[in-house]
């Protein structure tokens, strides 16, 4: 959760404020006390950050009771405690901390509690509460200390208007005037800080929708318990849009019949921005009561698209007052809307009461409302998610991406897939959501404005043929050919041999002959060039089957031509064209034709290999010369 911000742009600031005025309202007859300039709203000093608890009371005149509305707080997350601690998901306690916390008050008016419900200043939440009305608005701020920093009672407007209202602390007799933030602001509805679309789904993304149309009926056992007694199944139907289609299709199509396009997107339309009217919390003995059974019916759990749950160590198939509406994601992620019963009116419904807070008829017309018991036709709708592998794009594409590439770690689209599933299960089980009956109207359509007739077939001309019986006995004149687009083609004249094909991104010059099926001409050119891409698509693919110096003439259905575009007025409406057309150039040069590859540097020869050179031979050692003996002399 972001942090708390302080809306500098509504932060109160008083006005200067006489000390002695008069109003003209009987309310205000009194002399105004001095005002004291440095009283503020609220604890002064206060941090608007630190604020973790908002509590707003009204006055419910039609039950005469005092009707809480609570937000918190909760381990780093704002919920409503009085919706079950639903996520809060807009900073509405932001705004009003920050645009009432140190506002100055304007002047004293009166202490006298005795005309405190002229001003509408009774405390809805006082001991006394008999007064049918004069009650106004409480609103308690506590900050992260759990003390105490506002109890304000907001009334009527003040006749200084300027966003002035009379005020006065809920322990105080004194009423004030002062700047507030606008009363609707400080709301106590449900849907003002809620991100009311649950699902969060683009539509683009969605790939599936199945419409299951039943409906049960339930039985009172002896013991009071409310309990399944018979499925009425009329109709399962599916609805996809094709890989690469932008149309949606359907094998249920009746005879004659399309799917209506127009009914398929309105009803997307409503499924990416679902609005919420409130919630209940998702209570397994409270499923009844909601219109949601669970049946053994082995017929019923061996559906593919059946939503199965372990009771008690026993399987069931999940069932619903009025039916569901599955739809799947390129991601794998199958969504399961179950419709239940009528819900009670949620506070959601009731969003302009305080836009009518002062029309004195609203107010006495609202009084006389009972609302303690179930009103309008709201519906219950419990959300599932599964997994189905099969319709995993994304999943698909990276397990492709991975086979290229050995070294890349292979995907688990099974497991990340249930990850996702069991991420978006979590935001959706823990309560039933409750929509209005229009949302409810839009997201089960009857299933016979799914489908529309077929508009009738376009006549070629004058010819008293359709299209189709045109090109069909086109088709089998000699030397006429047909492309799997429709296209048809007969050559007239060939080129020189060896002729350049043009590719669709070249530029061409031709020469042409534009007549419709009947022979009236609607266009010529004896030398026009064009881009390829930029023309009509029966051209684009026509002239790619030409080389230079042919000629062709071509018979183009609207499909790939105008279509049922009627701008030129020469041109009718899903017309058949026909063209002669000559490929006199292909303007773009040709590709440079790739360069010869390099010849291979012949390899250098190898080096002799030299054996060493034998060290010399080793001498002998000169002699060392001695000096001869000297004779020993004889004896005599």
């Amino acid at each position: 959760m972001r942090s708390l911000p302080i809306v500098l742009g509504v932060l109160a600031v008083a006005t200067s404020v006489p000390a002695w005025f008069t109003f003209s309202s009987s309310k205000a007859a009194e002399a105004v006390i001095t005002e004291d300039p440095s009283a503020v709203l609220g604890k002064a000093g206060a941090d608007p950050l630190r604020v973790t608890k908002l509590r707003i009371v009204d006055w419910d005149a039609s039950t005469a009771t005092a009707k809480p509305f609570e937000v918190k707080r909760d381990n780093g997350q704002w919920v409503i405690t009085s919706r079950y601690n639903y996520p809060a998901e807009k900073n509405r306690v932001g705004e009003v901390a920050g645009g009432m916390l140190g506002g100055k008050r304007g002047a004293l008016v009166l202490s006298d509690s005795r005309r405190l419900a002229e001003f509408k200043l009774l405390d809805p939440t006082g001991k006394d509460t008999t007064a049918k009305e004069g009650y106004g608005r409480l609103v308690q701020l506590e900050d992260d200390t759990g003390s105490s920093v506002l109890r304000l009672i907001i009334g009527d407007a003040s006749p200084l208007g300027q966003g002035r209202y009379y005020v006065r602390e809920q322990d105080s007799n004194d009423v004030y005037s002062a700047k507030i933030p606008n009363p609707n602001t400080i709301s106590t509805r449900f849907t003002d800080y809620v991100e009311t679309d649950p699902l969060k789904v683009q539509r683009d993304a969605i790939r599936e929708v199945t419409i299951l149309d039943y409906s049960v009926k339930s039985k009172i056992s002896p013991e009071g318990r409310l309990s399944l007694d018979e499925i009425q199944e009329r109709a399962r139907t599916l609805i996809a849009k094709p890989t690469g289609s932008d149309k949606w299709a359907s094998a249920q199509v009746p005879a004659k019949k399309q799917v209506a396009q127009a009914k398929i997107d309105s009803l997307l339309s409503t499924l990416t921005s679902i609005t919420l009217t409130g919630v209940q919390p998702f209570d397994g003995n409270r499923l009844p009561l909601c219109g949601i059974f669970f049946t053994g019916d082995p017929t019923w759990m061996a559906r593919p698209d059946a939503l199965v749950f372990n009771i008690q160590g026993q399987k069931a198939a999940m069932i619903s007052n009025e039916g569901r509406l599955d739809f799947a994601t390129k991601d794998g992620l199958r969504y399961s809307l179950v419709f239940g019963g009528v819900a009670p009116t949620e506070d959601g419904d009731d969003a302009k009461k305080d836009e009518k807070k002062d029309d004195k008829k609203a107010e006495k017309k609202d009084a006389e409302k009972k609302d303690d018991k179930p009103t309008g036709n709201n519906r219950y709708v419990s959300v599932f998610v599964n997994y189905i592998e099969a319709l995993d794009e994304d999943a698909k594409a990276a397990a492709e991406a991975a086979k290229k590439d050995e070294k890349a770690p292979k995907p688990d689209p099974k497991r990340s897939g249930k990850e996702r599933a069991a991420k978006a299960a979590k935001r959706f089980q823990a309560f039933f959501y409750v929509i209005s009956d229009s949302t409810f109207k839009s997201l089960r359509p009857a299933l016979d404005t799914l489908f529309e007739d077929l508009p009738p077939e376009p006549m070629a001309g004058k010819t008293g043929k359709t299209n189709k019986q045109w090109l069909d006995d086109n088709a089998k004149k000699d030397g006429w050919k047909t492309t799997p687009s429709g296209l048809q083609y007969k050559v007239l004249a060939a080129g020189p041999e060896g002729g350049r094909h043009p590719t669709a991104t070249d530029e061409v010059k031709v020469a042409y002959k534009g007549t419709l099926v009947e022979g009236e001409i609607f266009d010529e050119n004896a030398d026009m060039s064009f881009f390829l891409n930029g023309v009509i698509k029966g051209w684009t693919e026509g002239l790619q089957l030409m080389k230079e110096g042919d000629k062709f003439q071509f018979a183009i259905p609207p499909e790939i031509a105008y279509g049922s575009d009627a701008k030129n007025p020469k041109i009718p409406a899903n017309s058949i064209l026909i063209f002669d057309v000559t490929l006199k150039s292909i303007l773009t040069p040709p590709p440079a034709p790739p360069a010869p590859p390099a010849a291979p540097v012949p390899a250098a020869p190898p080096t002799a290999v030299m054996p060493p050179s034998p060290p010399p031979a080793a001498q002998p050692a000169a002699p060392v010369p001695t000096a001869p003996a000297t004779p020993t002399p004889a004896k005599p």
